[in-house]
């Protein structure tokens, strides 16, 4: 056997061919998993979002039913504030009214 310096040039060729190869197919993988990863943030991101918009429509419509039990606990106990509570809480109304039952939104 002879020693051939052709032979081991090419062999050295290849070897950095394949190492270039799969230094290159490391990077894409990286890259790709970083995308998918970014991606997916970037949903989670949006779903916290609308999250907490509905949170947020939650509490002010708490806030707005607390400002309402407090007109009612802080207003004076006299005839007007019992008939006003009676027809917008239990809806009552006294005998000698005339109630009209229909469609508000028409």
């Amino acid at each position: 056997m002879t020693y051939s310096p052709i032979k081991e040039k090419r062999t050295e060729m290849s070897h950095s061919k394949i190492r270039s190869i799969i230094i290159t197919a490391a990077v894409v993988l990286l890259m790709v998993v970083a995308i998918i990863n970014f991606i997916s943030r970037i949903a989670q991101y949006n779903e916290l979002q609308m999250e907490k918009a509905l949170l947020q429509k939650e509490i002010n419509d708490a806030k707005n039913n607390i400002e309402e039990l407090e007109y009612w606990l802080e207003a004076p106990m006299d005839d007007d504030y019992i008939m006003k509570f009676a027809r917008e809480k239990l809806e009552l109304y006294r005998a000698d009214e005339v109630v009209f039952v229909g469609d508000s939104d028409k």
